[in-house]
């Protein structure tokens, strides 16, 4: 009776650690998700100034090129 006991305790406990485990690892992939997110949208951003930048310096050669 007493090791039927303890193996049911041990079986409540270890589907508690179980779902307490689960329960980290989607509050886990909402996080990466959420930091993979903003670092699309960084990533986005830079690119959008590069661009801008790459921009500027062609119409800079260009302007340097009509003053020669």
């Amino acid at each position: 009776m007493v090791e039927l006991a303890f193996c049911l305790s041990q079986t409540i406990l270890n589907a508690v650690a179980g779902t307490s485990y689960y329960q980290t690892s989607i509050k886990n992939g909402s996080a990466i998700r959420a930091l993979e997110k903003q670092v699309n949208e960084q990533n986005s951003a830079t690119n959008q100034k590069f661009d801008e930048l790459l921009k500027m310096m062609q119409t800079l050669k260009e302007n340097m090129s009509i003053a020669s």
